[in-house]
């Protein structure tokens, strides 16, 4: 018993050594600090998984992908590569060397395989968005679609 006391003694003195405030401290208090910043550490941990949802992890989608209808830069196309494209492939960036904020650009890309390429992650391209989940299967339909029906603007 007297062992164990003296391990447990030569511990807080250790302690006491590296952290000069916690001399102030009593054993209890010094427990009750420990115990509060493990109990906070586990609450944060269990809020950290907040954007769990199917979509933004695996880029799937529960809803039905509509390609039936003629795809169109101006109704679906300009919409995904804003939301997917625009922070790199824009008049403000133009990083690697691709815009893709007009309809001119975007069809481009499209006729000469680069961005299906890409989004599909194909051996040979560059897999985007860079640093990002792939697509949707449902954006890249509509991109594959649009393109299937000549690429048309309007």
């Amino acid at each position: 018993m007297l062992e164990r006391n003296k391990i447990r003694l030569l511990s807080y003195e250790r302690i006491e050594n590296h952290l000069p405030y916690l001399k102030t401290l009593n054993s209890m208090q010094f427990k009750q600090i420990l115990i509060s910043g493990i109990l906070i550490a586990m609450i944060a941990s269990l809020s950290a998984c907040y954007y769990d949802s199917e979509e933004f992890l695996y880029g799937v989608t529960t809803q039905e992908c509509d390609t039936i209808t003629v795809v169109t830069y101006s109704a679906h196309v300009s919409s995904i590569l804003q939301k997917n494209c625009y922070a790199c492939h824009s008049q403000g960036s133009n990083l690697g060397n691709l815009l893709l904020d007009s309809y001119t650009t975007a069809r481009n890309a499209a006729n000469n395989g680069s961005m299906m390429g890409s989004v599909n992650h194909k051996a040979g391209y560059s897999p985007m968005p860079q640093g990002a989940p792939k697509l949707s299967s449902c954006d890249i339909q509509s991109l594959q679609a649009w393109l299937d029906d000549g690429t048309p603007n309007n």
